[in-house]
This record gives C-alpha cells, structure tokens and sequence, in this order.
C-alpha cells in the first residue's frame, strides 16, 4: 500500500512540473540567458519543494494508516474473549497437577450465644489452625475452563496472562470453580471446620449447617505460558472467600463468619 502511494505521489509531483511550465498546451519558451536559466532553477525549487511536502504528509498519513490497522489487529488479538480462548484451548493439550493449595483464615467469629469466639485472639490460634488448610485432600479441584462472564479482565505480558476475576456470591452452597475461583471452602468443608470446633471447645453432638452464604472476590489467576503460546507450563490462583451463616447445634443456633485468603499451584 506504501509503495503504490509513492508511486501516485511522485506521479503528482510530475503533472504540478509539467503544467506549471506547458500551461493547458501552451508552449513556454525558456531564455537562454543567465537571468532566465535562474528563474528556471527558482522555479524548478519551488515546485520540489512542493513535491516534497505532498509526499511527505502523505507519507506521514499511510505510516499513521497502516499503525492504526495493526494496533486495532493488535487489540483484537488480546481482547478479553481472545485470551480466556486461548487459556481454555491450552487446558484442553496440558495436564496440569496442583502442587500446592491454602485456605488461611484472616479473620472469623463463631457466635455461640453464650459465648462469642474471635478466631484472631491468641487464645483462640489453636482453633483458628483448624478452619485454615493447605491439605489438598481437603478441597480436590482440578483446573477448569473460564466462563467470559467471570472475567472483569484479561491482559497479556510477555508470555503470562493475567485474569481478574468478578465478585461472586450464592447462598447455602457453593463449589468448587465457582465463579472461576479455585481450592474454595464449601458446605461440607465449613461443616468440617465447626465440628472440628466443637470438638476443640469440649462441646457434645453435632454441628448442622443450617443456612449460609459464600461470597468469592479479588480473585487472581496468573497462566504462564511458553515463549511461543504453545503450551501452558503453570497456573497459579489467589483470593478471598467469605463464608457466612447459621448451624443448629443442639438446641442453639450458631452465627459463623469467616474470612479466607486463598491460593493454589498448578504445574505439570
């Protein structure tokens, strides 16, 4: 495209010479003196010049032309629904393992009506060791594909896309991948962690979850890739989980909030 412009250009250039000095088919007789030979090279300037500036601003515009189509083919490349595509077709060739997986509980009150436990007080750590896990037997989730719609957004550096992933809530239950967040606590690992409770306070029979809600935000997931985007080499994931509700136990209802800060490996 640059070169036909060129050649268009130079063409112009061409045509403004000659019909500054045939005008319309008029012939221009040329003196043979020292003063016309001058005007004929101030002329002959002038229009070059002319040339000059017509080619260069055009010039100027097919180089701005031609930037705008490759940062636009660019963009498309590396828009939000093209890297989740890629990361999905590349979960598809890999078989990537976790390797390591967290639950660290930041913060957590179990409200037991006569007595409310804050997880954060030193006398309470044993307790608050209970409901934190890096036991991967304990919240099993393989690497799944992406939805778009759990994408806030996508970027790509290097060879590493980066996810951030939206909030996430839903009541009573909640799996794992949900929201595209993963090694989450679930109903039956928050049943887990009160009658582990119970049990650490001395407290007789069995913890039911009665009602509950999960809330999954900040959530990150980095996909390293090789050089050439041919294979996934490793996955990692981090965020926060809030779990919420109420358990019977015996003859009480029981309030629970805990806080997670989560993280996972994934490698081949």
């Amino acid at each position: 495209m640059r070169k036909l412009f060129c050649k268009i250009t130079a063409a112009s250039a061409v045509c403004i010479l000659m019909m500054s000095f045939f005008g319309c088919g008029e012939t221009q007789e040329l003196s043979e003196t020292d003063s016309g030979t001058e005007r004929l090279g101030e002329t002959l300037s002038e229009k070059a010049e002319e040339a000059a500036v017509i080619f260069e601003k055009g010039g100027a515009e097919v180089a701005n032309e031609e930037a705008s189509n490759l940062s636009q083919t660019s963009s498309e490349c590396e828009s939000r629904e093209a890297l989740v595509d890629l990361y999905n077709s590349a979960l598809e060739k890999e078989s990537l393992k976790r390797k390591l997986m967290s639950q660290k509980t930041e913060k957590g009150v179990i409200d037991l009506g006569i007595k409310e436990i804050d997880l954060n007080e030193r006398e309470n750590a044993g307790l608050r060791d209970l409901t934190e896990t890096d036991d991967n037997s304990k919240a099993s989730c393989p690497l799944e594909k992406l939805a778009l719609e759990d994408v806030e957004k996508a970027e790509k550096s290097g060879n590493t896309i980066f996810f951030t992933l939206k909030s996430y809530s839903t009541g009573t239950d909640i799996s794992q991948g949900a929201g595209g967040c993963l090694g989450i606590s679930e109903k039956e690992r928050t049943s887990e962690i009160l009658n582990d409770a119970a049990e650490y306070l001395g407290l007789p029979g069995k913890v039911i979850v009665k009602s509950g809600e999960y809330t999954l935000y900040d959530g990150k997931i980095t996909a390293y890739f090789s050089d050439d985007f041919t294979s996934l080499k490793k996955v990692t994931f981090g965020g926060k989980e809030k779990v919420k509700g109420t358990v019977e136990y015996i003859m009480m209802t029981v309030r629970v909030e805990i806080e997670f800060a989560l993280s996972s490996l994934y490698e081949a």
